[in-house]
């Protein structure tokens, strides 16, 4: 259902997949200046970050909803743990590229450990999942 610990993490996945639009990946200092680089603005793989950040919005968000179907919710979960690596790598390569193509110094911001706490959040909302699995199963065999 839901009102069930997992739809809160599911959401929070979510949220931290959706904070990545607001912050930004990394800085680039060039001579004086410091640069940001947000998702929307210059990054390095732009297009495919913006398209694997906005996936794990959306996925957690639907998965929230598939709550009758608990196999179905446990293997969204999982496709987006994989998204949430892929994006992840991603963030890590345009961090690289930045700081190859960059005279100076550049450094991490905080959008670019976002993956990491919905990869967390994931996990523990397919724990709960699978626990809901198990009150079921074990009710069957009640019955």
């Amino acid at each position: 259902m839901i009102q069930r610990i997992q739809s809160v993490y599911f959401a929070l996945a979510a949220i931290f997949s959706g904070l990545m639009f607001a912050f930004p990946f990394y800085s680039v200092q060039v001579l004086t200046e410091n640069v940001s680089f947000r998702l929307t603005s210059g990054v390095a793989y732009g297009l495919v970050l913006s398209m694997l950040a906005g996936a794990t919005i959306g996925l957690p968000l639907a998965t929230i909803f598939q709550f009758k179907n608990r196999k179905l919710q446990i293997m969204l979960a999982r496709v987006n743990q994989l998204l949430l690596a892929g994006l992840l790598v991603v963030c890590v390569l345009s961090f690289d590229a930045a700081r190859a193509t960059a005279a100076d110094a550049a450094s991490v911001a905080p959008a670019m450990f976002f993956p990491i706490g919905g990869i967390l959040f994931t996990i523990l909302a397919m724990r709960g999942v699978k626990k809901d699995e198990a009150l079921v199963r074990s009710a069957d065999r009640i019955r």
